[in-house]
């Protein structure tokens, strides 16, 4: 199941991206509602801290614009959380339209950009934990209470595939006064975050600019994974 995405382009200081604001509202009237919202920040706020923001017309997608990045955040309901296809074309739409009214103010340098996906998958014939342990780990003796994996792949010498898989207790990160743990928590959930990205080649590169070339490649990666690919990362350990 598919929880959330957020994509995350970055780029070189707009000063006056508060400046933009009537032309974000007009040419992105169709994905979230008018007026946007405006921070009165200073100039020396810390530039990734946002200055527009703006809801969609049905409350699922947030997008934030600061001086130097814009983020595109959606959380999915039953209608697209096992639909890869449709979640990607939602967010393709959306970013896209986001970049081509930006660059322009970046001179086209966009500097790196990222896409990270939450989903939860539900284990077979074991609990969460237990089957973190077998994909993963080799432990013999003591029993662990919660377990995580974390790695990170370099693919093409140019993107960063981050995957973080670990037990997920409570469906809400919201704690119940009162009811015991027991009661509520749920021993069967895996919570797979997967976050690729070009930062590899900004760091490692002097002269890397990224593009929507990279964009579309993130995209394609992300839809192998989840896919083609995400039980047998999760169930099997294997993430050839």
């Amino acid at each position: 199941m598919i929880r959330t995405t957020s994509f995350n382009i970055f780029f070189p200081p707009i000063l006056n991206v508060r400046e933009l604001i009537f032309r974000l509202e007009n040419d992105l009237s169709d994905y979230f509602v008018k007026p946007f919202n405006l921070f009165p920040l200073p100039n020396e706020a810390p530039p990734e801290f946002p200055r527009i923001s703006a809801s969609s017309h049905h409350g699922y997608t947030t997008l934030n614009i600061s001086i130097n990045s814009a983020q595109i955040v959606t959380n999915y309901d039953a209608n697209f959380s096992n639909d890869w296809s449709k979640c990607e074309a939602y967010i393709k739409d959306r970013i896209y339209k986001v970049y081509d009214l930006l660059s322009p103010h970046f001179s086209n340098r966009l500097l790196f950009c990222g896409l990270t996906t939450d989903l939860l998958l539900d284990t077979r014939e074991t609990t969460a934990v237990q089957q973190i342990k077998k994909s993963f780990f080799k432990l013999e003796h003591e029993e662990p209470f919660d377990l995580s994996c974390r790695v990170t792949f370099v693919k093409d010498s140019k993107y960063y595939l981050n995957y973080l898989i670990q037990n997920q207790r409570l469906s809400s990160p919201i704690a119940v006064s009162g009811i015991p743990m027991k009661l509520i928590e749920n021993e069967h959930q895996i919570e797979v975050n997967l976050d690729i990205n070009d930062r590899y080649a900004l760091n490692y590169d002097p002269q890397y600019i990224s593009s929507k070339a990279a964009m579309d490649k993130i995209l394609e990666i992300t839809r192998e994974i989840i896919t083609k690919k995400i039980d047998k990362i999760v169930f099997d350990g294997r993430f050839d």
